[in-house]
């Protein structure tokens, strides 16, 4: 997606705000990271493994290989423009949120390596409904439709 297309969506989702809706865009088809690396080092007018390397270092700790932004359900919808789809955000109570806060606290204050907690990950399971481990969304990944047009290209 260039910059004037995503400057444009995000401009008509401005103005469809209302409240609590969650906009999602269509970013296109997906593109192998190293494609996007090749092309920048062309249009720089350079010669990709030859001027400059390109070195995959894979999945650091914590990384997903890839993101689903948005599960299609009965909640979601998309309007006049193709591009945008929009998700009914689920609201909450004060209290609702000054409880998941304070359950979010009190597992970060509990960890001396927070880094590497289960007890933040379990908070973050109890809070936050469509957390998944990032093992698990790379495991569903590799049976994504995107993900297979993608390692194809």
């Amino acid at each position: 997606m260039t910059i004037p297309e995503a400057s444009l969506l995000m401009m008509q989702t401005g103005i469809m705000a209302q409240s609590g809706e969650l906009f999602v865009l269509d970013m296109g088809k997906p593109i192998k990271i190293v494609e996007l690396a090749e092309n920048i080092i062309k249009l720089s007018g350079l010669v990709p493994y030859q001027d400059i390397d390109i070195v995959e270092i894979g999945l650091r700790p914590g990384e997903k290989h890839y993101e689903e932004l948005l599960i299609k359900n009965k909640n979601s919808t998309m309007n006049m423009n193709k591009m945008i789809f929009i998700e009914a955000d689920t609201t909450f109570t004060r209290a609702e949120i000054d409880n998941k806060l304070d359950t979010l606290r009190l597992a970060l204050v509990s960890c001396s390596d927070s880094l590497n907690s289960q007890d933040i990950k379990t908070a973050l399971k109890q809070t936050v409904t469509s957390y998944l481990d990032p093992d698990v969304v790379n495991g569903y990944a590799s049976e994504s439709f995107k993900m297979k047009l993608a390692l194809k290209m």
